[in-house]
């Protein structure tokens, strides 16, 4: 009789369970990343689900995404968004940010002209749009905490991991 414990192929086959420390949802697709995680400020401090009623334009922008990312449709593509102002363009680039590092572990650079900027962007939307309201996506990301060199603590809002 082997004994198990110096089998290798009996500890091999020993079932150890789901080991990650976050026990993030599987979503197969960016989409589906939005209609069952992300959520939308909806006033009073209050959050709803994501849907695309008012923002069927960005259907189309969604699908080529899941087909880049995704299906690997396109293999050598990158996905860049750019456009004017309210039209849930922000919200949907911060949510992509969440799916790509937090799902797909997939680099991700959203970049903006200056500080002020991306600490408005930070504060009044990543943070409290995003981070705060997919709770598994909080328990993996660090927002703005960093160490240079010497190891002092600096502020990195612009950097999250």
């Amino acid at each position: 009789m082997k004994d198990p414990e110096n089998d290798i192929y009996a500890v091999a086959d020993i079932d150890t369970g789901d080991r990650r420390s976050v026990l993030a949802p599987a979503r197969a697709s960016f989409s589906e990343f939005l209609l069952n995680e992300a959520m939308v400020p909806v006033g009073g401090g209050l959050y709803a689900k994501y849907s695309f009623a008012g923002r069927e334009a960005l259907l189309e922008v969604v699908k080529v995404i899941d087909d880049i990312i995704g299906k690997n449709i396109l293999p050598d593509a990158e996905v860049s968004l750019a456009g004017g102002a309210q039209f849930g363009k922000t919200i949907l680039e911060l949510n992509l940010a969440a799916f790509i590092t937090g799902w797909q572990f997939r680099n991700f650079g959203l970049y903006l002209p200056d500080d002020d900027l991306v600490e408005g962007i930070v504060d009044s939307k990543f943070r409290p749009d995003v981070v705060d309201q997919v709770g598994w996506f909080a328990r993996m990301v660090q927002v703005g905490k960093a160490l240079n060199k010497s190891g002092k603590a600096v502020n990195r809002k612009g950097a999250f991991w």
